[in-house]
Parts: structure tokens; sequence; C-alpha cells
């Protein structure tokens, strides 16, 4: 679902985010993983409803 919901918003950079989630080796359980892909969702869409600037979005995902 949050797949869909980049390619609707046309957010390519959470990409790395999921990934990295659903990596084997973090061995990281479905529930966090879900839960911050939720946050990760929800820091996005709230910045595109205040039209904050995309620039630093990037650079905080490569952050994390």
């Amino acid at each position: 679902m949050a797949v869909y919901r980049m390619q609707a918003t046309g957010i390519e950079l959470l990409k790395p985010v999921l990934i990295w989630l659903h990596d084997p080796e973090q061995s990281i359980p479905t529930d966090v993983a879900d839960e911050v892909i939720a946050a990760v969702e929800s820091w996005v869409i709230r910045r595109q409803l205040l039209r904050l600037p995309s620039a630093d979005i990037g650079r905080i995902v490569a952050d994390l």
C-alpha cells in the first residue's frame, strides 16, 4: 500500500527506506516497519500540505 501511495503522490524518495526496512539482514519486525512507514508517509504528506520545500527531503531520507 505504501508503494501505491508513493506512486500516487509522485514521491519516490521513500523507496530506499522501504527497501532498508524490509532487508532480511536488518531483522526488523513487520509491525515496527509498518509504524515507521506510517510515520514517514505522514511526515511527507504534512510537508506537502504545508507546501514546504521538498529540496531537503532527499537529504533527510539519506540521513535515515
